[in-house]
């Protein structure tokens, strides 16, 4: 059904019930709306507080994807003017009558226009009557959000609190950088807060710091306006928290630039944070070169009328990001270390990386060059670069707070000099394709000098086969996943296939032998494995297992290359499980 003929069926159920009017272009822009969108204007009636009739005006607009989506009800600039600040009407009118997750049934359009105008009138009467006043503590951060006036104004915060405040906070102010978009970050010193001021300090960012009041919890806030003046917050604090204005007049008075307070809230079982600001407090009464007044004294005074500034924070904080992800309160915060950051483990990064939720621990000496830009996960930007720093940069591009430390070395020194920064993580990745020094950690793992899981990962020519071996503290039985040449089982091209001129590309130099695949194939390797690496993070096992991915075999017959029989007839993206 197209737009028009959903929007006449529409009008014309409305029309049996309703006064409707379809606003002209002049008419659209007159009260507001788009002249891309059809409207319609619907004089009707509701219930007063006392029951009797009480016309108002409402309008329903339609977008042009309708019957795709569900049409919008708006009260009338005299309708809101006479009811404002009743629960679901929004400052622009706009009245809720369905969440953003409802879905319009596009089928029936004109039942969906009765039901929105239905809705909308059931809400304004509740409102009007004081039958869903409770809605609005349901709905606080909203209203809060709100401007209710010209010389309103709200400013949106992102604070760093990984738990419910016990003293005051932090603030950060940032100068020439935002962080998801704002320029203010609340912080209780908390590992994420340090990370981020590392970051910052990193990036030659400027910022100013200094401290902020939390007041507790604030009952008597309950319904809008919540457009306050500097006189009417210390009437809030004098009447519900009178314990605090001493403490709050000496803060003022430290902060006279800039004020920052905030109170708890508890909505839905979940405690938030709301504030307000004060800013450039006057110290100077009006008309007098002398007489000096301090910041809470001049708003007590010559600012008392002036309206604060209130703060909308919005959580930045790992625990809050994970519920938001993973959907599960105190989901786990996995730390990772990687040895060898190449064309495999940079990409695996990515696969792995929860952004906030996730430690990284990186190693790997080498800088990053031009010919290998071709299948890494970094570009031209950051060639000449130390690959851990390059990598380091790019994900805290990504998530400023997101731990993540390295170390521009081989694995030999950190194993020796510092074993403890492998053996805090959770699981180590080794990437690196070199069977010796993979084979030096393992016999490490075996004496005890490495105690968590390793997890080894390399490819084959072509990506033909690609591999992976879990190897856990407790079995150890790396070699029996070798041959006695020291051929791995697993793989896909078999020894003489290894012997083709092809296998092996070489450019100029004796260092520049080189093994071809591709990026697409590195994905297709890696996605194919992510639910085997899924699940040994998810459940550790104490027993040693490996899987080998099958590639392209096309590759291999164009190629001449030779396939091992142990994988005749198995169809190319399969993963099979060795048994050593």
């Amino acid at each position: 059904m197209n737009f028009t003929e959903a929007l006449e069926k529409s009008l014309a159920r409305l029309r049996e019930i309703e006064q409707v009017h379809v606003l002209s272009s002049s008419e659209k822009q007159y009260a507001g709306f788009s002249t891309e969108d059809a409207v319609l204007k619907v004089e009707t009636e509701i219930c007063d507080r006392n029951f009797d009739p009480l016309p108002i005006r409402l309008y329903l607009k339609f977008s042009e994807d309708f019957p795709l989506s569900i049409p919008t009800a708006y009260a009338g600039k005299k309708t809101y003017e006479a009811i404002k600040y009743i629960p679901h009407l929004d400052t622009n009118q706009l009245i809720c009558t369905f969440d953003n997750k409802s879905y319009a049934n596009s089928e029936r359009p004109a039942e969906m226009a009765v039901e929105v105008l239905s809705r909308a009138k059931r809400i304004i009467e509740d409102g009007i009557q004081n039958e869903n006043f409770s809605d609005f503590e349901e709905e606080f951060e909203a209203y809060w959000a709100n401007q209710y006036s010209t010389k309103d104004s709200v400013l949106r915060v992102l604070t760093l609190f990984q738990a419910r405040l016990d003293s005051d906070f932090k603030v950060i102010e940032l100068e020439d950088f935002l962080l998801a978009g704002r320029k203010v970050v609340l912080h209780d010193n908390n590992s994420s807060a340090l990370e981020l001021k590392s970051f910052l300090h990193e990036r030659n960012l400027k910022f100013k710091e200094f401290d902020g009041m939390c007041i507790g919890s604030l009952q008597c806030l309950k319904e809008p306006p919540f457009n306050m003046t500097n006189r009417e917050v210390l009437k809030l604090l004098e009447k519900e928290k009178p314990e605090e204005v001493q403490k709050y007049e000496g803060f003022i008075n430290r902060n006279a630039e800039s004020s920052y307070v905030l109170f708890e809230k508890t909505i839905n079982q979940e405690h938030k944070y709301f504030g307000w600001r004060h800013t450039n407090t006057d110290v100077r009464l009006k008309g007098s070169l002398r007489h000096v007044t301090k910041p809470f004294q001049s708003i007590m005074t010559v600012q008392a009328n002036k309206t604060v500034m209130r703060l909308w924070p919005e959580s930045y904080a790992l625990k809050r990001l994970q519920n938001r992800t993973a959907g599960i309160e105190g989901a786990l915060s996995p730390r990772y270390a990687f040895i060898g950051l190449g064309s495999i483990g940079s990409h695996l990064l990515p696969y792995l990386n929860d952004k906030h939720s996730v430690e990284f621990r990186l190693i790997d000496p080498d800088i990053l060059a031009l010919e290998n830009i071709g299948r890494h996960l970094l570009g031209a930007k950051y060639v000449g670069h130390p690959k851990v720093e390059a990598l380091r940069h790019h994900l805290k591009d990504l998530a400023p707070v997101q731990p993540i430390t390295i170390r521009q070395s081989s694995v030999f020194k950190v194993v020796q000099d510092d074993p403890k920064y492998l053996n805090e993580a959770d699981m180590i990745v080794v990437a690196i394709g070199e069977p010796t020094i993979e084979g030096w950690l393992v016999e490490k793992l075996a004496e005890g000098k490495i105690t968590k899981p390793m997890l080894f990962l390399w490819v084959e020519p072509f990506l033909l086969g690609g591999h992976l071996i879990y190897l856990p503290p407790e079995d150890v039985k790396y070699s029996n996943l070798f041959d006695e040449e020291g051929s791995f089982i697993g793989n896909v091209i078999n020894k003489k296939g290894y012997t083709s001129p092809v296998i092996s590309k070489q450019e100029a130099g004796c260092q520049a032998l080189y093994t071809p695949y591709s990026v697409h194939d590195i994905h297709w390797f890696l996605g194919c494995m992510l639910t085997k690496i899924s699940d040994l993070i998810k459940n550790p096992s104490s027993e040693m297992v490996s899987y080998t991915f099958v590639g392209n075999k096309q590759i291999a017959n164009a190629e001449r290359i030779e396939l091992s029989d142990h994988v005749r007839g198995i169809p190319a993206g399969t993963v099979i499980e060795n048994h050593g």
